[in-house]
């Protein structure tokens, strides 16, 4: 069977609408090979038009789906499939939303072909060959001109540019991940890794029905209470957590897509940042200066503010769990690992901050001397004032070794033992540096909230305002009813333990985690677990500290 791509449908575009979306949404008239995504296909039933588009003959033996959201997703059945600005090319460039990319004019009339040829153990391969004048990158190598190279499945391809990557092709002829939960297998295709933390890994992954790329923190659960033998007390926890991360919706908030668990790791999935974390950024950039950390500034505060108003206190907030949505300069951000903390058991978690604990308020290191009283909402708002202290001017206000003091790290983060001595300090406005003074206040009471930091003048501005409309505007933020339907699903299904047993989750309804939550348990292991790490931590935050 030869399916024949016809582009008619590509050329209106008066109304903004181009083919990726026509195809999202069921409105393609174009041929077998590109077969409409449905965005949930267990539920929605197919359109007489769509039931005529689809193959009766032999299934789809791959898939090519986008990494540049101005490509579009094809089913692979020919065993030849031309793509370029050609409009006779089965896939073809000349739609408008690639043609808006920036990179169409590097695209040739036939620019490469991906071809599949019966293999001699009784399987196939899949070949692509270079057409163009501009070259081809598959995984970041060139592929030599005219010569065949072979296409693995989770392939990356890029065209003209190695970092202008465009599609991801999966070989559907391929088994499923064994080691994956199969409600995994059955709506994620799992790709690279992309983090990796305490708990486990950070993967990318893309939905096999759809365009969406995601990003998957996996948790190991020996690392976590998963391991704890309060077994109760454990599947409250992912209950209740899992409730809480799925029912926030802010722009300047990472959302949860899905939890899905296995008997040695839970899976969540959250949204791709493409552009990666506040940590990384600063260190490319070496320090941010006013005008671009205001409007970071602005939506760090914004989304914790949302936290703080649901009673939620995030414990863990640092660049690294700051995550940019691109790569330009002002863009939108979003605050990640709002939830797992409350997962990981707080040893492991304080064992964490070990390394880090610069951006630790006062509260909490006065707990590990075991002379602390608790803390409130308000250690976050330390941890604020510490990030943009670090956006401004690049390094951080406590360090170990600073030569200026002969106080150890925690004993500076005690003292408020903090400067703007630094060259960098004269080009940042006194507005900026009084905010600063603001949220590194010793007091808990003095210190200024969320919702005042958000009053004070220097991120009181129309143009500021307009510019976090403006960024913000675009976001998605998960539907209500979608959120809730996962979580009627995580109440409903069974949950594994560490030695495969299935515990049937009891339907109730769990409030979301408070602020005191996990007081009494986190001071408890403050008390005991000062290890002398602590002392002389911190061997991220010399990757902060400016050269001479």
């Amino acid at each position: 069977m030869n399916h024949q791509n016809n582009n008619a449908e590509y050329a209106d575009a008066a109304n903004g609408t181009t083919e990726s979306d026509k195809i999202l949404s069921g409105q393609s008239s174009s041929s077998a090979s590109t077969v409409p995504y449905s965005t949930d296909p267990a539920t929605q039933e197919a359109s007489d038009s769509q039931k005529d588009s689809i193959p009766t003959g032999p299934p789809a033996w791959g898939s090519l789906y986008p990494i540049d959201p101005s490509f579009y997703p094809m089913e692979l059945y020919d065993d030849m499939i031309t793509f370029g600005r050609g409009e006779r090319c089965n896939y073809t460039f000349d739609v408008p939303s690639i043609k808006r990319s920036g990179h169409y004019q590097q695209y040739s009339k036939e620019h490469f072909t991906i071809t599949r040829t019966p293999g001699s153990s009784g399987g196939h391969t899949v070949m692509l060959v270079d057409t163009s004048m501009n070259g081809v990158f598959v995984n970041g190598e060139k592929v030599p001109p005219k010569m065949p190279r072979q296409l693995c499945s989770k392939d990356e391809i890029s065209l003209a540019f190695e970092r202008n990557k465009v599609l991801f092709y999966y070989d559907k002829t391929e088994e499923d991940d064994p080691d994956l939960p199969q409600s995994f297998n059955e709506k994620y295709i799992m790709h690279r890794v992309i983090g990796s933390g305490a708990y486990g890994d950070v993967r990318c992954a893309i939905s096999k029905f759809g365009t969406e790329k995601h990003a998957v923190k996996i948790i190991n659960k020996q690392k976590t209470i998963f391991g704890t033998k309060d077994q109760e007390r454990v599947y409250d926890d992912i209950l209740k957590e899992a409730k809480l991360m799925l029912t926030f919706q802010h722009p300047c908030i990472i959302p949860v897509h899905d939890v899905l668990d296995s008997p040695k790791y839970l899976y969540i999935v959250l949204e791709l940042a493409p552009g990666g974390d506040l940590y990384t950024r600063v260190l490319q950039k070496q320090w941010l200066g006013d005008s671009v950390s205001s409007i970071m500034f602005y939506q760090m505060v914004s989304a914790v503010s949302y936290l703080h108003d649901k009673n939620v206190t995030h414990r863990d907030l640092k660049p690294e769990n700051i995550l940019m949505m691109s790569d330009e300069e002002e863009c939108l951000l979003k605050i990640t690992d709002f939830g797992v903390s409350s997962l990981v058991d707080e040893t492991s978690f304080m064992r964490t901050q070990a390394g880090t604990p610069s951006y630790l308020a006062p509260e909490l290191v006065q707990l590990m001397k075991g002379s602390g009283k608790g803390y409130t909402k308000q250690v976050d708002c330390w941890s604020l004032g510490v990030i943009l202290y670090v956006c401004l001017v690049g390094y951080p206000p406590f360090a170990r070794n600073r030569p200026d003091t002969p106080q150890d790290l925690l004993q500076q983060i005690l003292s408020a033992n903090y400067n703007f001595k630094h060259p960098r300090w004269s080009k940042i406005s006194d507005d900026a540096k009084d905010l600063v003074g603001s949220m590194l206040e010793l007091d808990p009471k003095k210190r200024f909230t969320p919702h005042e930091c958000l009053r004070h003048r220097w991120l009181n501005s129309d143009a500021l305002m307009q510019k976090y409309k403006k960024l913000t505007r675009q976001s998605a933020v998960s539907s209500p009813a979608c959120s809730m339907s996962i979580i009627k699903k995580i109440e409903e299904r069974h949950i594994e333990n560490n030695n495969g047993v299935e515990l049937n989750l009891q339907r109730e309804e769990i409030s979301c985690s408070s602020t005191d939550s996990n007081h009494t348990s986190l001071e408890r292991v403050l008390k005991r677990r000062l290890s002398s790490d602590f002392s002389d931590g911190g061997h991220a935050v010399k990757k902060f500290i400016p050269g001479d």
